[in-house]
């Protein structure tokens, strides 16, 4: 389970960390796009919960991550969940489910980097690649030119996120045995982040706890 405070580039996130990750390991990534495609009546709900901007309830999101690790591919690899839990219901109602990470991962930075982050990341449309106008910019002048910003890109947006998360973090942490739990500053260059990443999920569990 990679979960993530953080809203975008410079340093790295979770989403692009996972996608690193799984490119060198071969396991699957799990995330909100792979469980809206999962085909069982829960999606529906999940569905209705994300698009009153509340949270998916929690069995709701258990019964879809069981689902969607149950197919072959996550079986075979292994499997990555991106983005969640936000928040302990989904945390306990994921183990209520038999889903026992062996590794939870928090990418961090200060909430004054990730708002800057945040608010200049910008979209090719003609190819969904994600940039950061200081960061990240493109090589090309063509593609400079393409850019558009991201959807519902505010400050409004990112610090009700933040806040969001801030009030979420000390349940999700505790439903986890604290061997299991790494916090790790993505306000570092990418390759730092990725190599301490892929080293801590490499390791053994330290628990005996059900996988």
């Amino acid at each position: 389970v990679v979960s993530t405070q953080s809203t975008g580039s410079s340093g790295i996130n979770a989403e692009y960390g996972g996608q690193m990750i799984a490119k060198e390991s071969g396991v699957k990534i799990i995330d909100e796009s792979e469980l809206l495609a999962v085909d069982i009546e829960a999606v529906k709900v999940a569905r209705e919960s994300i698009d009153a901007d509340t949270d998916i309830p929690g069995d709701t999101l258990g019964a879809l991550v069981k689902e969607r690790i149950s197919k072959r591919d996550c079986s075979d690899s292994g499997w990555m969940l991106i983005g969640f839990p936000k928040t302990r219901d989904q945390a306990l109602a994921l183990q209520r489910h038999g889903i026992f990470a062996k590794h939870i991962l928090f990418f961090d930075a200060p909430d004054m980097v990730l708002v800057e982050r945040f608010m200049g990341k910008r979209v090719d449309p003609d190819t969904g690649e994600i940039y950061h106008l200081t960061f990240e910019p493109p090589e090309s002048p063509e593609v400079t030119r393409r850019l558009k910003p991201i959807n519902n890109q505010s400050e409004k947006v990112v610090r009700k996120r933040l806040i969001h998360y801030h009030r979420n973090l000390e349940g999700i942490k505790n439903s986890y045995e604290s061997g299991r739990v790494k916090f790790l500053n993505s306000d570092q260059p990418k390759g730092d982040v990725y190599a301490q990443a892929y080293h801590y999920l490499c390791q053994q569990s330290r628990s005996a706890a059900p996988q």
